[in-house]
């Protein structure tokens, strides 16, 4: 089974594709919600959605109990990697070294990002770095 950790970016636009099966995120998250594929997270990505999914969102997020719900979610469908300690300097932002560690640690083949600084590295480690579209496209069907 293909396995992959979808940056905090890619799973905080998710909130929104959740119920647009047309769209290429709305496609990854129905491929998620149908576990097509094995989703690798940790704590520190959480962390970021559950912070981003209401600045972003706004009032597109119907209280405490919607985002509580997708954090569920996500821990329901997800392998929870604890991530102690990481390469620092690997990507331009200090936060990118823990979704790289995560992918790492994770044994994933993927991480799937809209980060350019993060596609600009193409691959760490053995995991490809690729687009949301990218992942869609090539590895689901």
């Amino acid at each position: 089974m293909t396995s992959a950790v979808l940056d905090a970016n890619v799973l905080v636009s998710g909130v929104l594709a959740l119920e647009r099966s047309t769209t290429t995120l709305g496609r990854l998250m129905l491929a998620l919600e149908a576990l097509e594929f094995r989703l690798v997270i940790s704590e520190m990505i959480l962390s970021e959605v559950e912070k981003n999914v209401p600045r972003v969102l706004g009032s597109a997020v119907d209280g405490p109990n919607t985002l509580s719900d997708y954090l569920n979610f996500l821990r329901m469908v997800a392998d929870v990697t604890e991530v102690t300690s990481v390469t620092p300097g690997i990507a331009t932002h200090p936060e990118d070294d823990w979704i790289l560690a995560t992918a790492v640690l994770g044994e994933v083949e993927f991480l799937v990002t809209g980060d350019k600084q993060l596609l600009a590295l193409n691959e760490y480690r053995g995991v490809k770095i690729i687009t949301p579209r990218q992942f869609v496209e090539q590895y689901l069907s």
